[in-house]
């Protein structure tokens, strides 16, 4: 329903709610009997039969499919099912079925940006493109588009970061549609008592109250495979108290009956070996099946691979610093068998979708419980048998809890966040409002109260600002990110030296521009760059930094131009210059082919395609890569087209009836439609010919990063004038031919370096005698303890598992039935000392207890926070141990 519609007449969209979306409890109702029945949808969006069978609700049905039957009916949720159990298809049925029939969206907020772009790639394989996701990983095209997909009405699902409800751009996208449900993805994130605590999820709830202003709220849906009672207490009580909801609670638990779980002793230098035998022992040279190491970290999962592969197996390593071509290539060779073995980071390795995974091998232990069957449950998605190891060494307890301290934030730091936030309100007389990024906000703890982390000071500050916004001390509002010019026009910093030297500054700024220049010559052309981070590189203030790089652009020594990277395939098979000739000769014969089959068809008319026989024909006309999925992806192409002509329509709409048939809407004359296409088709040539050229001499290979401008992409399509002369705005054609290469994998687009200031903007409250008090701080102390506590019973885990698995596999299950004290006093009674110390008791007794001395000891145990220590003692007495 088109926004004015909504404005003007607020009761319409109740109205088709009531028609539509509600079913009015009659069996022989035609209308609910197909759009309201859960197995009927998941048969037409998916293809299943049925719902999986386990878990099982207190009824006996499956809990999936409770969970679909709720979700349809409007209901808020709070579901809880074990990794590789299907929670997406939880939200995915409901969110499309409700598309379809009412066109509102259904907003996803997920932490994990790794597995975004795997969700909307596994619809879209199923021939549903009505998925988008935004993150900062998106190329500035990508962004564009997706708005402008959530705008005009064509996404049904976003999927999107929880930062990113504090971008204007997209809530003034958001605000254009009716949103017919909010989903949280790993909703355990909200809670302080969960494992992973993301303080953005507490502005979700004030978020969605806001939005839903004096209407009712959309249906809630929160989904996460592992949580505890506390945890789950703590969600229901955040969404009664912020949105004035109460969530209906499903629990299928957190166990799999079909994975065998072990626990194996090892030591570093034995690790690689140990992986290598559990592989050959439990995975079959010429079965089926695959397997994933979990490493914590990219190095180690390239040594693991490495090591694999010197032993003769099909092995590869996959994280996120992969380039994309690459990662899809890795990815597709796993899921049909062509690599047996995947050594992955623990994140980016969530999104390896193959169900047939028959052992998964953690060569690191994890943080918690709830991160090592969440990761473990990667295996055996199919519901066969497979086995999940944990090897274990001591080293890697206290790695992690060394990793857990790095991100820890005293009071004391979060009040020099407080102080410095002031400090800035004062210097700017802005009442009360504070616009800063997180660098700038640091600059002002003159005191030194923030213990500096360049690799999580961002982080760090952002979290600051989140607990004091919990203290309402402040508000924080929406961020504010502006861009600067960031293409250099010199090769060389001597050549921006030697246009300095002609400019008269002075000594000092020239130091400071020089190494500017420097930094953005060093740095990655597919990287952000921050202010902070130059700041940081020049010594100039925020203020000075800006007026320096317009300085830069003054003196010609950067441009106004946004830069753009784009991953290519040179010189090897199926080459980016072959993909986009098959795309071009397979989208002319398509769009000929439905000329020839509704030649009759005028705008506004639908006619039905069927993909089988479609493809069929062009293969038969001696188009080889004539493929259904192929198909749907050029259709998907030429509704793009046009979308900023004509009321923001495309060409055609295309709407998916099954997995076999698919409607198309003529929106232009078909000589318009074709005219169109042929214009981006010989604009995108233009484009790919231009990035080609841009590479390095004799460049070869997967995954060649060409480096350009949008001003030089648009300066060689205004170099045809034939073409200019046929086209209104080619600003626009250049936007639409890029994202078409990208759509047909002829390119992948890639972000381009630019240099940003993430901003935030922070209202202070005006009663500046109040401190972060010790009250305030408690919160947040009581989640790092949890943090301690929960490495701890990881350890536990472990040593129980060495002992007798039974009795470890025991433990997992009170840890998620059971309330906390509860659980604490059943399995680590009597510990209290031991549980809050950051270390294993055995690194306790090496470290302190073979002191044998009191002083000595008491001086390393002092745990006061922020404590100067004097040790006055004479030669010998063990000064150097301490």
């Amino acid at each position: 329903m088109p926004p004015w519609v909504r404005h003007q007449f607020p009761g319409a969209g109740a109205l088709i709610r009531r028609l539509r979306d509600l079913g009015c409890g009659q069996a022989d109702c035609p209308w609910c009997s197909k759009h309201h029945d859960a197995d009927k949808e998941l048969q037409r969006w998916f293809g299943f039969a049925g719902f999986r069978p386990e878990p099982t609700g207190t009824d006996g049905r499956p809990l999936q499919q409770s969970i679909v039957e709720a979700a349809l009916s409007g209901e808020h949720l709070l579901a809880i099912l074990p990794t590789g159990t299907g929670k997406s298809l939880c939200y995915q049925i409901p969110a499309l079925s409700r598309f379809e029939k009412t066109g509102a969206l259904t907003v996803v907020i997920s932490p994990l940006v790794a597995l975004m772009a795997d969700q909307v790639a596994g619809l879209r394989a199923r021939g549903i493109d009505s998925c988008v996701a935004i993150n900062g990983l998106l190329s500035m095209p990508e962004r564009a588009d997706a708005l402008d997909r959530i705008r005009l009405g064509n996404a049904g699902i976003v999927i999107l970061s929880p930062e990113q409800l504090r971008n204007s751009t997209l809530r003034k996208a958001l605000a254009q549609r009716e949103i017919g449900a909010w989903v949280l993805d790993e909703a355990h994130c909200l809670s302080k008592w969960g494992h992973d605590f993301r303080p953005d999820y507490r502005y979700i709830g004030r978020f969605i109250r806001e939005q839903a202003g004096d209407g009712p709220v959309p249906p809630l849906l929160c989904l996460t495979a592992t949580a505890k009672p506390d945890v789950l207490a703590d969600i229901v009580r955040h969404f009664a108290e912020k949105v004035g909801i109460d969530l209906r609670c499903f629990d299928g638990g957190a166990s799999r009956s079909n994975l065998d779980f072990s626990v194996l002793p090892t030591t570093p230098p034995e690790k690689l070996a140990h992986i290598h035998e559990l592989i050959a022992a439990e995975l079959p040279r010429d079965g089926p099946g695959g397997a994933i190491v979990y490493c914590s970290t990219r190095r180690n999962s390239e040594d693991v691979s490495a090591f694999l592969k010197q032993k003769g197996l099909a092995a590869a390593h996959f994280h996120a610093g992969l380039p994309p071509e690459t990662r899809k290539t890795v990815q597709e060779a796993f899921i049909r068998g062509g690599l047996r073995v995947i050594a992955a980071t623990n994140a980016f390795g969530m999104g390896i979708d193959k169900p047939d995974v028959r052992l998964v091998i953690h060569a690191d232990i994890p943080g918690s419980l709830e991160n090592y069957l969440q990761e473990a449950g990667r295996a055996g998605r199919d519901q066969q048998a497979a086995r999940c190891v944990l090897l274990y060494t001591p080293e890697d307890v206290e790695r992690q809890f060394g990793m857990s301290a790095r991100s820890r934030l005293s009071r004391k730091e979060i009040q020099a966040i407080l102080r410095s936030l002031r400090q800035l309100d004062r210097k700017k007389r802005k009442d009360g409002e504070v616009i800063a990024t997180p660098g700038e906000i640091l600059a002002e703890d003159e005191n030194g109260g923030f213990e500096r982390d360049s690799a999580t000071d961002d982080t760090r500050v952002r979290t600051a600002v989140c607990w004091l916004e919990e203290a309402r001390l402040l508000t924080r509002e929406q961020n504010q990110v502006q861009v600067f010019p960031s293409s250099l026009r010199v090769g060389s910093v001597e050549q921006a030296r030697q246009r300095l030297a002609r400019a008269g500054l002075q000594a000092e700024y020239q130091r400071q521009l020089l190494a500017l220049v420097d930094a953005l010559i060093g740095a990655a052309a597919d990287e952000g760059l921050s202010t902070d981070e130059l700041m940081g590189v020049t010594g100039l203030g925020p203020e000075k930094l800006r007026t320096a790089l317009h300085d830069l652009e003054r003196l010609g020594i950067a441009s106004n131009d946004m830069a753009l990277t784009a991953y290519l395939q040179v010189g090897v098979e199926n080459p980016s210059s072959q993909r986009f000739e098959k795309a071009s000769r397979l989208e002319l014969a398509l769009i000929d082919l439905l000329r020839e089959q509704a030649p009759e068809l005028v705008r506004g008319e639908s006619s039905l395609l069927h993909l089988r026989l479609m493809t069929q024909r062009l293969k038969d006309d001696g188009h080889a890569g004539a493929l259904p999925a192929r198909l749907r992806q050029l259709l998907t192409g030429i509704a793009g087209d046009g979308h900023n002509d004509d009321g923001g329509l495309g060409s055609i709409a295309v709407r998916r009836i099954d997995a076999e048939m698919i409607s198309i809407t003529l929106q232009r004359d078909w000589s318009v439609l074709a005219k169109t296409a042929q214009l981006r088709r010989t604009a995108a040539g233009h484009l790919l010919g231009h990035m080609i050229a841009s590479l390095p001499a004799g460049a070869r290979g997967a995954d060649q990063l060409a480096e350009t401008t949008l001003g030089r992409l648009l300066a060689t399509l205004e170099a045809d004038l034939l073409l200019k002369s046929e086209v209104r705005e080619t600003s626009r054609l250049l936007d639409r031919a890029l994202l078409w290469l990208h759509e047909q994998e002829v390119i992948r687009l890639n972000k381009g370096l630019a240099v940003f200031r993430p901003a935030m903007t922070i209202h202070l409250e005006p009663d500046w005698k109040r401190q972060f008090r010790q009250s305030d701080f408690a919160p947040l102390k009581l989640h790092y303890d949890e943090q301690v506590i929960q490495i701890h019973v990881m350890a536990e885990y472990v040593q129980r598992g060495l002992q007798t698995m039974a009795d470890a596999l025991r433990l997992t299950v009170d840890y998620f039935r059971l309330p906390r004290d509860e659980f604490m006093q059943r399995w680590l009674p009597d510990r209290e000392q031991e549980l809050a110390r950051q270390t294993t008791p055995e690194s306790w007794r090496r470290i302190v207890e073979a002191l044998a001395n009191p002083v000595q000891q008491g001086i390393v145990t002092d745990d006061r926070e922020n404590a100067n220590v004097l040790v006055l003692a004479g030669p010998g007495s063990g000064k150097t141990r301490v």
